[in-house]
């Protein structure tokens, strides 16, 4: 079962469900990258589907972003 749990994460990944994001925390003085739901700019019918889905994939799949924010997030100061 749980190597079903890890192919359906890299299956979410690839199809960019769930994505790895960067940004700039100014308040802290930080840079973030962090795993995060996918958003798509598409505004058709798959585009609005999509985004809808993606918060409840991210959610299922939150233990395993919680792993991957551990070995490749990072939260740096910024210059």
């Amino acid at each position: 079962m749980g190597i079903i749990y890890v192919l359906g994460y890299g299956l979410v990944r690839w199809r960019k469900f769930i994505v790895m994001k960067e940004y700039d925390a100014k308040e802290e003085r930080l840079m973030v990258r962090e795993v995060g739901p996918g958003w798509d700019v598409r505004d058709d019918g798959r585009g609005i589907l999509k985004n809808r889905l993606d918060p409840m994939v991210f959610s299922w799949f939150h233990p395993m972003c919680f792993i991957e924010n551990a070995i490749r997030g990072s939260k740096k100061p910024t210059s």
